[in-house]
């Protein structure tokens, strides 16, 4: 039995945020600097540690958002959340695990109104029972700090837990931390390495 721990953003999910920013592009609302600098700027990351509340962001970018894409922040942060798909047969996978008798956790830099809604929707985000979100514990990847905080916590099984990341330099950090770390491709490399 072993812990093994999956990033939501790129791993469980696509990356949503991504794929947004190419469908406004692609709809005319704003170019990707702009967009970008919304969804991934330092207002973002302040979001993402916990740092201000969701609502007192919203408010922080409104303008922005209604000046760069027209629209009102409230459809921005629903497109937002709708454009994270899970990955194709990740559901059987940490259902797979979990039989397996492995404890499955998630380290994911995210936000509060995403991770209720897509747990809304997809009730198997509930498989992973040790979670550690940056808006939860104010860390994030950047520094190895969530992945250093995730792996003081994680009880029995923070010997050598397994990380399982999209991102090559977070890879690196989830290694420095004490993580060992497979760097996602798709689901059936997974499935081929773990099961």
């Amino acid at each position: 039995m072993r812990a093994i721990f999956f990033d939501a953003s790129g791993v469980l999910f696509e990356n949503g945020t991504v794929r947004f920013i190419e469908s406004l592009e692609w709809e005319g609302r704003g170019q990707h600097a702009a967009l970008e600098a919304i969804v991934s700027g330092p207002l973002s990351w302040a979001l993402r540690r916990g740092e201000i509340e969701p609502a007192d962001f919203w408010s922080m970018v409104e303008n922005d958002v209604r000046a760069i894409t027209g629209l009102a922040t409230g459809a921005f942060r629903d497109r937002w959340i709708a454009s994270f798909f899970p990955h194709r047969g990740m559901e059987a996978l940490l259902s797979d695990l979990t039989e397996r008798g492995h404890e499955l956790g998630i380290i994911a830099e995210t936000v509060k109104d995403r991770v209720d809604a897509l747990e809304r929707l997809h009730p198997w985000t509930a498989l992973p029972r040790l979670k550690f979100r940056s808006f939860e514990v104010r860390e994030d990847k950047r520094d190895g700090g969530l992945f250093r905080h995730a792996h003081r916590l994680a009880g029995p099984f923070a010997e050598r837990p397994l990380m399982i990341e999209d991102d090559p330099a977070s890879a690196l950090r989830a290694e420095a931390a004490g993580f060992d770390v497979i760097l996602f491709q798709d689901v059936e490399q997974l499935r081929a390495l773990l099961l």
